[in-house]
């Protein structure tokens, strides 16, 4: 059997793995930072740097593998004020210590590998107990003219390294151009330049060592340069990581590592496994989609069933992550271990047709982990060319396959239990779109329940609705987007006797709009309202609003508009009971024709966190539509906001940040859009409502 061949990020190719015989392969893998637990997107990067162990030790190979603990924070002290240090953030809001917290989530980072069958790395090290020596390395730079040393910081001089920048080609040469446009350290010397150590500012506490250039914390990078060749020495056979880690991760550890010691190439081989998607986008904490083991683990799903999901996609493809799609994996894979039960004990030697189908299997593995393809020779045993084989030749063949696989396929089919997203749906698109279809009452009123909103609201706000309805014709769309058969249950028995209420259920949260768009296909009311949660209705509100849309050039009404001159700062205007014309929309209460939204088309759903969703639907009204009016006396009461409320500051910042961008990237250049914040004077001490 040829060596492994794989993909190389540093050569853009398939290049063969040379092994020598006289020592062990050496693989270091980017391990978790434990302040949370980590999610599937992190999950499915480690079940591939499991894989190619896997492979190496199935050919005969001994492996050395360090996976590294990220237990420390890089952050600066007014960003760990705002919750944006995880590490120190997630210690403080559960009234722990940063050591508490990290060895309590690493503790479970363990567990969730152990559920996954993802084989223990050879050594763990914790940057923690590595620090004296990011110190060291830190100062040999320096020493050497690769580093620099400003205000107790010190940071890498890229300039000093000739090759930064080659791992990740052009997404490296993105990122560094995107760095340079952004707000630069004044300290560096050059934008390119990245931190080493960080000094402590007055105030911070927790995770500071000392130093020779005073007390302060380590930067990113070095700490996988400071674990690596302490545990590995200054070269490793394979590096793997996800392909964010790319830049500036890996292009930065790659630079340091090969300036400390002098040797080069720092990694024979880079293996990057592609990002796990959910509803089109990376999983990630920070977009609001991430989804953990243990949320698995409640919905009855097994964690192996995962595992399985990932070898479906090779691991340079994205994979979309759905409940759907991980079903019919936990389908998959129960029915291959009852093949497997079926097929007895297996043989003690290979016949000359398993023996062929083995080298196909293993041949396929060696090829840049076709895993994909290798799964299809173990499924065309039970239902394929290799079904022919005798039971017991079957049966031996899928215990030698399942030494890469990782799929427990000699064990006992586990009981199915009943699905707990019955009478679910996946995703808005599998519900049919009901934009053209006649009108079927006055109002559809769109109430979207998120994961942390508060079901209490949620029944004050919809029990309002009706209670204010006033003779009027209407349906409550309610989206229950929970992602929890606990609370959809509770939905359920605080409304049922409600025979207005319609309620559709998605199996996950899908974010702020998908979760809109999905109730604005079913809703069949002449107008719509999107109403959030926290709004109480206490008085007749329909009728004055639904009469400004009688003119075909308002586009939408609502008591809560936003006024700017600059598009970075919007404004509350004085409450009024004339109806003034406005640049936007909040999100509270938002009211629009049903027979609009074919011009409007649907809300763009990468805003899964709703804060400037509001913004963009507003904009593409006043585009496609007409104007936009607000009224100042219409009767309704905000409380409080329990999706604002349930995120840290750094989080509603970071959020904010993003959906802001994606905003001003739309619609800043269009001037023919009229600023109806331009020259008013009262406004000039309000406070912004919306800050970009």
């Amino acid at each position: 059997m040829l060596p492994p061949r794989l993909y190389n990020t540093a050569t853009r190719s398939v290049v063969p793995l040379v092994l020598d015989p006289k020592r062990d392969v050496t693989i270091y893998t980017c391990g978790p930072t434990v302040y949370r637990p980590v999610h599937l997107g992190n999950l499915r990067s480690f079940v591939l740097a499991d894989s190619l162990k896997r492979l190496l030790l199935a050919l005969g190979c001994g492996v050395r593998h360090v996976k590294n603990i990220t237990d420390v924070g890089h952050m600066r002290q007014e960003l760990v004020d705002r919750g944006e240090d995880k590490v120190v953030a997630e210690a403080l809001s559960a009234g722990l210590t940063p050591a508490e917290i990290a060895q309590r989530f690493t503790d479970e980072f363990f567990r969730d590998e152990q559920r996954m069958g993802i084989l223990a790395a050879d050594a763990f090290p914790r940057a923690t107990d590595h620090v004296e020596r990011m110190v060291e390395i830190a100062a040999a730079l320096l020493a050497a003219g690769h580093a620099y040393e400003r205000g107790g910081n010190v940071y890498f001089r890229v300039s000093s390294f000739a090759g930064y920048g080659e791992l990740g080609g052009s997404l490296s040469r993105a990122g560094l151009r995107q760095g340079v446009r952004a707000e630069v350290d004044p300290l560096k010397q050059d934008a390119r330049d990245f931190a080493l150590w960080k000094a402590a500012e007055p105030g911070r506490t927790a995770l500071i060592w000392p130093s020779p250039w005073g007390v302060g914390f380590p930067g990113w990078h070095i700490e996988c340069t400071a674990m690596s060749t302490q545990h590995l020495g200054p070269q490793v056979d394979i590096h793997t990581g996800g392909v964010d880690n790319i830049f500036p991760h890996h292009e930065a550890e790659r630079a340091q590592s090969e300036a400390f010691t002098g040797v080069g190439p720092f990694a024979g081989v880079w293996v990057h496994g592609q990002h796990l998607l959910a509803d089109g986008l990376k999983m990630a904490k920070s977009t609001g989609n991430a989804y953990t083991l243990s949320d698995l683990l409640v919905l009855n799903f097994e964690p192996v069933a995962f595992r399985y999901l990932c070898l479906t996609a090779h691991y340079r493809a994205r994979l979309n992550f759905t409940f759907t799609s991980l079903r019919a994996a936990q389908t998959g894979l129960r029915r291959l271990r009852q093949h497997v039960v079926q097929w007895g004990e297996p043989a003690e030697q290979f016949s000359a047709d398993a023996e062929a189908c083995r080298v196909r299997f293993w041949t396929l593995a060696c090829e840049d982990l076709a895993l994909p393809r290798c799964l299809a020779v173990l499924w065309s045993l039970a239902r394929g060319s290799g079904a022919v084989l005798p039971g017991e030749q079957k049966a031996a063949l899928a215990r030698d396959f399942d030494r890469l696989l990782g799929l427990d396929l000699g064990l006992p089919t586990p009981y199915r239990p009943a699905d707990p997203f019955r009478g679910a749906v996946s995703s808005p698109s599998a519900v049919a779109d009901a934009w053209s279809a006649p009108d079927r009452c006055q109002l559809s009123v769109i109430v979207v329940v998120q994961p942390d909103e508060d079901l209490a609201a949620v029944e004050r706000c919809v029990e309002s609705v009706l209670r204010e309805r006033h003779g009027l014709d209407l349906e409550v769309v309610l989206v229950d987007a929970t992602g929890s058969p606990a609370r959809h249950s509770s939905l359920v028995s605080r409304l049922q006797d409600e025979a207005q209420v319609r309620m559709v259920w998605i199996d996950h949260d899908p974010g702020a709009a998908a979760g809109r768009n999905l109730g604005l296909r079913i809703s069949r009311g002449t107008y719509v309202v999107l109403l959030d949660p926290s709004v109480e209705l206490v008085g007749e509100t329909w009728p004055r609003l639904f009469g400004l849309l009688n003119n075909p050039g308002v586009g939408g009404v609502g008591p809560f508009g936003l006024l700017t001159a600059d598009m970075r700062h919007y404004y509350e205007p004085p409450a009024v009971a004339t109806p003034i014309e406005v640049d936007a929309l909040q999100n509270y209460l938002m009211v629009f024709r049903r027979a609009d939204l074919a011009r409007v088309g649907p809300l763009d759903e990468h805003f899964r966190f709703y804060r400037i969703l509001d913004l963009d639907l507003s904009y593409a009204i006043r585009d496609r539509v007409g104007e936009l009016l607000t009224v100042g006396d219409v009767p309704v009461v905000l409380h409080r906001h329990a999706l604002w409320e349930a995120l840290s500051e750094g989080d509603r910042e970071e959020r904010s940040r993003k959906n802001f961008g994606r905003f001003l990237k739309r619609w800043d250049h269009r001037r023919d859009l009229a600023r109806h914040g331009a020259g008013r004077t009262d406004l000039a001490s309000a406070e912004a409502a919306v800050h970009g």
